[in-house]
């Protein structure tokens, strides 16, 4: 008798993609809670499997992460902190390169991994989930709202092989699964 394969998720979450699609759209905090959506995040992937670890990225300029972190405490949960560099005059977000930096590394040396879930809409995360697919790692998209989330990461999501909907949980509201 063969047993399953436990699936293990790697949570990524860009944490400044939520909060600054929530000042954009003007959502009121009591239409978008975010402790809810985070809460609503993890019963999901439970759903699905056991989260393996769960690292929040953050700005020092964020608020909101320690909620997150207590959302997620049992489940192994890392808080980096991503500060800017300076070019030329200019200072310039690590956050998106630190995720992508730690997420393939993540990847690669974690072959139990079956399926990545990246919490942000920014299509600038494509290269991890290409990454993810050429290891043969589910990809799961979350989004703090339908308007945040790129074509392209819709795109890219993969399917439950139940019922073909997308692996997609938007927060604020529902996504069209076909």
């Amino acid at each position: 008798m063969s047993r399953e394969k436990e699936n293990l998720i790697l949570l990524l979450i860009d944490l400044e993609n939520f909060t600054a699609r929530m000042d954009v759209f003007s959502i009121l905090p009591q239409e978008f809670p975010l402790p809810d959506g985070f809460t609503k995040l993890k019963a999901w992937l439970e759903s699905i499997g056991k989260i393996f670890a769960v690292f929040v990225f953050v700005s020092p300029h964020i608020i909101g992460w320690r909620e997150v972190e207590e959302i997620f405490k049992e489940d192994g949960v890392f808080t980096i902190v991503c500060g800017s560099k300076i070019e030329g005059k200019t200072a310039i977000n690590t956050t998106d390169d630190k995720l992508i930096e730690l997420g393939e590394k993540m990847l690669e040396i974690n072959p139990n991994l079956t399926h990545l879930c990246l919490a942000s809409g920014d299509s600038d995360f494509e290269p991890l989930v290409n990454k993810a697919k050429e290891l043969g790692i589910k990809t799961m998209i979350a989004s703090a709202d339908l308007k945040s989330l790129s074509r392209r990461l819709i795109a890219l999501a993969d399917r439950f092989f139940e019922s073909g909907e997308k692996m997609i949980l938007v927060f604020s509201k529902a996504i069209d699964k076909k």
